[in-house]
């Protein structure tokens, strides 16, 4: 069903009954006014203002709920009750394309149309991941009174609608037209390649729906995968429209926020995102080396200052003149010498790793009572464990200043994401042309070629976890909440286990499409936002598992449009897989139609709330340069060229000894 025309003055007006004007309250004040419909002047600054709000939208929340990076400000659930999302895409964005679509509707110009569709059907697809039932099909003014009787559609309607849009799109695009968009930011007015976006877009919202009905899954993925040439094959088919470099009108929303805003003006890195934890102990699980491409090291842009120094236990011959021994020592020691045993010190060290995760939320790291525990290698039984993440702004690990750059691209679907949907497919309902194996490497090698790490993919791809239906036992993070395993040889599950994780690596800062797939799969199955145990909660959410699954609803519906703002929580509550009725229906925590209960949830949750201590470890570097004093010394002289042993060892890895901890004698 078509959008009617008056969504967009009512979601105004509803905007404007909240004080939220930004001067929107002019556009539609005169009904007789004929608005400029023009897709050569209108398109560039629709994609623009779309990528403005996916990219402010990923900076507040949708970063932090991927746990690609921590954003220290933003690494709690969202309490947005505001409007200015919903008049960012209903009338900056589906405004104009709802003019167009109606200017376009007589078939004239059918590639400009169909960009038109394709584009209106990525912007709903955004709108009901954030808040579940949209107003799409029911929308107006009853007989031009001011009563709102605008009306939302289920989540099952609207993806349906949408999906019709993309199939009207896909058979409507004309190669031989010479209708196409001259000022086009996506694809230089190339036809083909539309139609690769707007299949392969079909595809991604078809495998979304699962949960939904996998009838219609199966039925909408189908339509894509029988044309497996208008489905993304390389790089320059991406959906990955690039800024420009003209302030205040094309430039990057990163760099005017992050960059200008905060390093430029403030010199505050407090708020620039950071590696995180999670994601992090997968990259340093499997040698992945797209690390090196998405983060800066630690300490790159202040190297004069105090770095990073990790504590780790390694051993070393003894030496009584070196440690210090006393003479019963020192006769002890002489003894274990003449009986064939070797003497060794176990040491407490320091030293810096190149790559430091910044902690999921600093300020939580011992929430609910959790007690720090003894370090059981301190031969006194006092020392408490500290925090192995505790670390100075300095020594964080930045994103990539590309992804801040004034002209920075922004994907929103990537090759690599096709191949691994074709994967997908292909396990869940034996949809298309190759074997899922295929599918998966190429989705990997696409994702390498993009980060410019081509050569490296194939030994990336021999490692067991990597390898198709193989397994591999990841690291802990640093409190022990999560092991990043992949557990690819269990079956089809296992396989599917294998292309989500994968496809989560490769999507590296699309945040709104990393959450939504975890919402869909519960494949990364990562540790909730805890907070640090006295903040007030969202109602609906348990403290033990801060894990937000959708948008609030603007209080402006409510306060303006309240019978079918009503309806609207009635919808969402009826097609939840796990209804939740606090604060009336509208909270964070409701699970949307598409997404999937959380395995264990209770039992994990159970966990949680009975655990007393934190088991702060760095195991995922542990004995990072070597296996002994000796290895380390010997790799350091090898690094640095120096023979003698602390200068080796601090100019090499800013090597300390704390202490020895015992003196031993190893059993034969």
């Amino acid at each position: 069903m078509k959008l009617k025309n008056k969504i967009l003055p009512l979601l105004l007006l509803a905007s404007t009954a909240v004080g939220c004007t930004d001067g929107f309250e002019t556009i539609n004040s005169d009904p007789n006014k004929l608005y400029e419909v023009n897709l050569q002047s209108i398109f560039p600054g629709t994609v623009y203002k779309t990528m403005n709000a996916i990219s402010e939208l990923n900076n507040n929340r949708m970063w932090s709920y991927s746990r690609y990076i921590t954003n220290v400000a933003f690494q709690t659930p969202w309490n947005e009750r505001g409007d200015g999302f919903y008049r960012k895409f209903y009338v900056e964005i589906l405004r104009d394309l709802e003019e167009l679509a109606k200017a376009y509707d007589d078939g004239s110009l059918p590639n400009s149309l169909a960009v038109v569709k394709t584009w209106k059907a990525f912007t709903y697809y955004q709108l009901l991941s954030l808040y579940g039932p949209v107003g799409l099909s029911h929308a107006g003014m009853d007989g031009g009174t001011d009563k709102r009787i605008f009306d939302y559609d289920s989540e099952a309607d609207a993806y349906y609608s949408i999906l019709g849009w993309l199939d009207q799109a896909v058979d409507e695009f004309d190669e031989s037209s010479t209708d196409k968009i001259l000022k086009d930011p996506v694809y230089n007015g190339d036809v083909q390649k539309w139609r690769k976006l707007a299949n392969t877009l079909r595809l991604e919202i078809a495998m979304n729906i699962q949960n939904i009905s996998e009838e219609k899954a199966r039925e909408y993925a189908a339509k894509s995968m029988g044309h497996e040439e208008w489905l993304f094959s390389s790089l320059d088919d991406a959906f990955a429209p690039k800024y420009g470099t003209v302030i205040d009108k094309d430039c990057s929303w990163y760099y005017t926020r992050l960059y200008k805003e905060e390093i430029q003006t403030k010199a505050n890195w407090g708020l620039i995102p950071s590696m995180n934890e999670y994601f992090a102990i997968y990259l340093f699980s499997y040698n992945d080396p797209r690390m090196e491409t998405y983060f800066d090291g630690s300490n790159v842009y202040w190297p004069e200052r105090q770095p990073y120094r990790m504590t780790d236990v390694l051993t070393r011959s003894h030496d009584c003149d070196v440690s210090g021994c006393s003479a019963s020592d020192q006769q002890e020691h002489l003894q274990w010498m003449i009986d064939g045993y070797e003497v060794r010190d176990s040491l407490r060290v320091r030293y810096s790793i190149p790559y430091v995760p910044t902690p999921d939320n600093p300020g939580a790291r011992t929430p609910f009572g959790w007690r720090r525990p003894i370090d059981p290698t301190d031969p006194n039984g006092t020392r408490e464990i500290p925090d192995p993440l505790s670390m100075n702004e300095d020594n964080r690990c930045y994103i990539n200043p590309r992804y801040y750059a004034m002209d920075a691209t922004m994907p929103l679907l990537r090759w690599a994401d096709a191949c691994f949907l074709c994967a997908e497919a292909k396990v869940k309902f034996d949809l298309g042309s190759k074997d899922a194996q295929t599918y998966y490497e190429e989705g990997i090698r696409a994702s390498f070629e993009e980060n410019g790490l081509s050569a490296s993919a194939a030994a990336y791809m021999a490692q067991e976890g990597i390898a198709w239906g193989t397994s591999h036992k990841g690291f802990y993070d640093t409190r022990k909440l999560m092991t990043a395993d992949i557990n690819g040889a269990d079956g089809k599950d296992g396989q599917l286990e294998q292309i989500y994780k994968q496809r989560w690596f490769a999507d590296f800062l699309d945040g709104m499409s990393a959450w939504r797939m975890e919402r869909r799969t519960r494949a990364l199955n990562l540790p909730p936002l805890f907070l640090n145990g006295s903040q007030a909660y969202e109602e609906g959410g348990n403290m033990y598992y801060g894990w937000p699954e959708r948008l609030y609803f603007p209080d402006a519906e409510r306060q303006t449009n309240a019978e079918a703002y009503y309806r609207a929580i009635d919808l969402l509550q009826k097609n939840s897989p796990k209804p939740n009725a606090a604060r009336w229906g509208d909270n964070i925590f409701t699970m949307l139609q598409f997404a999937k209960p959380v395995p264990n949830q209770e039992e994990m949750i159970a966990g949680w709330e009975n655990s007393d201590y934190v088991q702060f470890n760095m195991d995922f570097q542990a004995k990072k340069y070597g296996q002994t004093y000796e290895e380390f010394l010997k790799n350091a002289r090898e690094l640095t060229g120096i023979k003698e042993a602390e200068e080796a060892l601090d100019k090499a890895y800013n090597f300390l000894i704390e202490a020895t901890l015992l003196v031993y004698k190893v059993e034969k």
